[in-house]
């Protein structure tokens, strides 16, 4: 046995020398030991480290090894430690009771070293498989969660595809049909003009009626007016444009096959759909410069681009004492290291922050540090899976109070 595979033995039992066989028959095998007198000793030597597998004598003073056991088993931190009963009885009594509160098997005084042997090895080995089901069984529940989460992103990226291109046509339509009336207003403006030079021609038989109309319906204010609500109905009208072009960007097929994307256009597509989400309090800054066209699946980089401008947003809203002026920073630019052509984007903003202990936890499926009900964690641990996907990395600097800073990583 290596010291890599080295397994502790904790030996809880009354007797000394029963503790001193015990200690060198294992040590032998190459197992490390530890001991007490008592199971109260015991719980507090094991708070500190736990074992591998403990062997409990059952007849001790102040606590026998079945109320230590009945304890140990009530624990959610001990619960799972293997426990092999042993006593000089070897009645059935006893034996069935160990089974019954939880022991994994029964040994009896005196030890013979090949039973104890071959019983700590088997009930030490099974420990082990169990510890690697458990974390298969974690791994795949992760899996499912990625999955879970990019179906769902499938779905909702082909919904709003689907509304989009509805959605597109009437808009067209509206765009175009404002620049007409546009243009038919500037006609009829002109021909207004032309009356106004008739109102105080003393030849123009209804030169005082013209007068008399436009002071009726305050005919300079009214123009000023409706210029206004034109220019601000094409003005809302493009942005609703802009926000459709978006939405296509976000449609993530299961059989999409990778082709050309225009990642600027990806960025400022996604962030078109978090605009509402800033005002004078809280800035949204940008930078994007000099990034190419690559070949990767189309919607994977909005789809992460507007994840991590909502978790910013959500971290400053979050945060404690806010300042006047907060903001959210991304920049986007091309970088050639060593060789290596990378696209490099910086999500940055001036949040709560994160703690060493939840920087830890953040990749985890269902981790969050938002409150119920505004997130079930699987943002971040995502975006992670579909920069995997990509090839890319996904790092993260954060200090609490301070910020947090997230780098992605494309290779070109």
């Amino acid at each position: 046995m290596t010291g890599d595979e080295k397994r502790t033995i904790f030996i809880v039992d009354d007797n000394p020398q029963n503790l001193n066989i015990l200690s060198d028959m294992l040590e032998a095998e190459g197992y490390r030991t530890r001991a007490s007198l008592s199971g109260l000793d015991m719980f507090e030597s094991i708070s500190l480290e736990k074992p591998d597998l403990i062997i409990l004598d059952i007849h001790m003073p102040k606590m026998d090894g079945y109320e230590v056991c009945e304890t140990l088993k009530a624990a959610p931190e001990f619960k799972d430690i293997p426990v092999i009963f042993c006593s000089a009885l070897g009645e059935t009594y006893n034996i069935v009771k160990a089974f019954e509160i939880g022991g994994v098997d029964y040994i009896t005084k005196p030890f013979k070293s090949q039973e104890v042997l071959a019983r700590v090895r088997t009930h030490i080995e099974l420990k082990k498989k169990k510890d690697e089901l458990e974390q298969a069984l974690e791994s795949l529940k992760k899996a499912q969660a990625h999955l879970i989460q990019i179906e769902k992103m499938t779905s909702i990226g082909t919904l709003v595809a689907g509304i989009g291109h509805e959605i597109n046509n009437p808009v067209n339509y509206i765009i175009n049909s404002l620049l007409g009336f546009k243009t038919d207003y500037q006609d009829l403006c002109r021909l207004l003009d032309f009356y106004e030079t008739k109102e105080n021609n003393p030849d123009c038989p209804f030169g005082g009626e013209v007068k008399a109309l436009k002071q009726e319906v305050e005919y300079r204010v009214l123009r000023k007016e409706m210029t206004r609500l034109l220019d601000g109905m094409y003005e809302g009208i493009v942005k609703v444009h802009e926000v459709v072009k978006s939405l296509k960007l976000l449609h993530i097929g299961v059989d999409d096959e990778k082709t050309e994307v225009d990642v600027a256009l990806e960025i400022e597509g996604a962030l078109s759909l978090v605009r509402h989400l800033f005002d004078e309090n809280l800035l949204l800054e940008k930078d994007i410069r000099d990034l190419p066209k690559i070949r990767r699946y189309p919607g994977r980089i909005s789809q992460v681009i507007l994840q991590l401008v909502r978790n910013a947003v959500d971290a400053v809203r979050r945060k404690e004492e806010p300042g006047e002026k907060e903001k959210v920073t991304l920049t986007a630019r091309r970088e050639h290291t060593d060789g290596s052509d990378t696209i490099v984007i910086t999500v940055a903003d001036t949040g709560r922050g994160m703690d060493q202990r939840e920087l830890k936890q953040v990749y985890d499926p269902f981790y969050t540090t938002k409150d119920i009900g505004d997130g079930v964690g699987l943002g971040l641990t995502t975006c992670y899976y579909i920069l995997r996907q990509m090839d890319g990395s996904l790092e993260i600097n954060s200090l609490p109070g301070k910020g947090t800073e997230i780098i992605l990583r494309i290779p070109v």
